[in-house]
């Protein structure tokens, strides 16, 4: 949780301030909707945790929609100001900017919030003290927010865009999903439980082929462009 959700932020928070054109004003209030919506994930769909009995299931439900909503939210960010119908260099007021990065991260932010309470309620079951598990599920996403910095800071950033390190983020996602979810061999196939396994396992598929075909892509340009040089040299 900690790190998907810190590399999300600085990836998205990347992507509107170039869109925007942005400055101090325009970074408070991207992260001032970040913060709002997933308070609002976190209490609006969180209190439905006290009422199903699935929360594995639901909790990795979560995480398949915050797989799909980051890559998602980084193709928004980069075609929506086609859709305001602004011309080339035009800087957008602050009505526009409100509104629109609150849609572009309202995908990733809810889904976010809530994997928060039902990860407190979830490590509650297994905690003797139920009371501490929100303090315990927190340090703990603060240590993964603390390597995702470190990571995205020292290495991602460094080498892969946007899209390549969201889809390497959303194929940990279902790869954690998998793992927490193994299918029930006496179960039948169509079990709410083997359906999200399977989807889990389409999910790794899907994305590493995204990623490893974007990182290919990378490397076969770099090789090209390498033969070029040595050819030059040669010549």
């Amino acid at each position: 949780m900690g790190l998907s959700g810190i590399t999300a932020q600085i990836v998205l928070l990347r992507e509107l301030l170039v869109s925007f054109l942005g400055n101090e004003l325009t970074l408070g209030v991207i992260l001032a909707n970040w913060l709002v919506l997933v308070a609002i994930g976190s209490f609006l769909i969180g209190k439905s945790v006290e009422k199903v009995d699935k929360k594995i299931e639901i909790f990795v439900v979560f995480q398949l929609i915050l797989s799909l909503a980051f890559p998602f939210a980084i193709f928004l960010c980069r075609i929506f100001k086609n859709i305001l119908l602004t011309t080339p260099g035009e800087a957008l007021g602050f009505a526009p900017i409100w509104y629109s990065s609150f849609i572009i991260l309202l995908p990733v932010t809810l889904p976010y919030g809530a994997l928060f309470t039902y990860g407190c309620k979830l490590y509650s079951q297994y905690a003797k003290d139920e009371a501490s598990s929100v303090g315990k599920v927190y340090l703990f996403e603060t240590i993964g927010s603390i390597i995702g910095g470190l990571l995205l800071t020292f290495l991602l950033i460094q080498y892969l865009n946007s899209f390549e390190i969201a889809f390497i983020i959303s194929l940990m996602n279902p790869l954690i999903a998998a793992f927490l979810l193994p299918p029930i061999p006496k179960a039948r196939f169509l079990s709410f439980r083997n359906i999200l396994f399977s989807v889990s396992i389409f999910y790794c598929t899907l994305f590493c082929l995204f990623a490893f075909d974007s990182l290919g892509e990378k490397n076969r340009f770099f090789f090209y462009q390498f033969s070029v040089e040595k050819f030059k040299c040669h010549s």
